[in-house]
């Protein structure tokens, strides 16, 4: 048997969402079924899985210690600041933003933003050494960037922030800004829309198929010099490698990416300024709600990115391109909500 007080981060909810977090791998019909049999009792009463539960409500599983462990998928792997990677530690350490809600960091290029099939550490694992969880809230990003794309990573500090966050993304109520060079001159601002779909022999996104959606993204040009373009991109939908894909397919590659882009361009980049992955940085993120804009963060450009503005764009500065990015944004760092 045991017990567990509702605290602020799960109060607000039903008691059947509330136990599927606690146990996700015990499944909804198994816990309802239990509910039924009365080993899951709220306040020492009859649960309903329906019921709404408050701050200091008592939720009592009739289970043992083993079946507690082996439904809640086993103990969480123990991280610490100290035991990161000094990039991600770095990350963590110097946030974008903070406050009582919320964490924003600047995910470095290479680093994988959620558990993947190789056991490499996450973003994701790693903010559990900086942001307090209970039985039901563990930190995860709202935001998911690619391993090789750098840039802001969102994290809720606590269940209603996530619950807003949320609501906010549902509602498309969000601003993403991306900051990116890719190779050919495009001089003018524009829109590119498509259909796009997963191709799961060689983990491409691709134009078109059965199972495709609409993908839409809004650019407009900062900067050309050399064959490259500087481009600061809004999405309007969220698909699988879209800004990489979509460029591909307008025949102006990002530069840098091994997957979608060109090996000659790639090899340039590398040789005069040591790029090693795309030369994507997720540069702004907004929320709103009814009440207005409660987030509105911007992450620095990583120095590799920097150093290839400088090199390739010499009659631009970071400080003169301030005035081409939306809204009230800069280049550089900016820290308000």
């Amino acid at each position: 048997m045991r017990d567990y007080t509702i605290g602020p981060d799960a109060s607000g909810q039903r008691l059947d969402r509330y136990l599927i977090k606690l146990l996700p791998e015990a499944g909804k019909s198994f816990l309802q079924k239990m509910i039924r049999k009365k080993r899951i009792k709220l306040n020492g009463g009859r649960a309903e899985a329906s019921a709404m539960l408050h701050d200091g409500d008592i939720v009592r599983l009739y289970f043992s210690d083993e079946t507690i462990t082996a439904f809640s998928g086993g103990p969480k792997q123990t991280v610490s600041p100290e035991s990161l990677p000094s990039g991600l530690r770095s990350s963590f350490n110097n946030p974008v933003f903070e406050d009582e809600d919320y964490l924003v960091i600047s995910k470095p290029a290479g680093v994988l933003s959620q558990p993947d099939h190789t056991g490499e550490l996450s973003a994701a694992e790693a903010a559990r050494a900086f942001i307090h969880g209970t039985e039901t809230f563990s930190p995860a990003p709202l935001t998911r960037l690619d391993r090789n794309t750098s840039g802001v990573l969102l994290f809720p500090k606590n269940y209603e922030a996530q619950k807003r966050a949320l609501a906010s993304i549902r509602d498309r109520d969000t601003d993403k800004e991306y900051l990116t060079v890719v190779s050919g001159t495009i001089t003018s601002p524009g829109e590119l829309r498509s259909r796009l779909s997963r191709d799961g022999t060689d983990m491409k996104t691709r134009s078109g198929g059965d199972d495709s959606k609409e993908a839409v993204l809004e650019y407009r040009p900062l900067a050309s010099a050399d064959g490259y373009t500087l481009l600061l991109v809004r999405l309007l939908t969220g698909r699988t490698h879209q800004i990489r894909a979509q460029f591909e397919q307008n025949g102006t590659p990002v530069a840098g990416d091994t997957k979608y882009g060109s090996r000659e361009v790639n090899r340039d980049l590398r040789e005069r300024f040591g790029v090693r992955s795309q030369l994507l940085h997720a540069y702004r993120y907004a929320l709103r709600d009814d009440d207005g804009t409660y987030l509105d963060v911007s992450a620095p450009l990583p120095d590799d990115f920097a150093a290839v503005i400088r090199g390739i764009f010499s009659g631009q500065t970071l400080g003169s391109l301030q005035a081409g990015a939306s809204g009230s944004g800069s280049l550089s760092d900016k820290r308000n909500s």
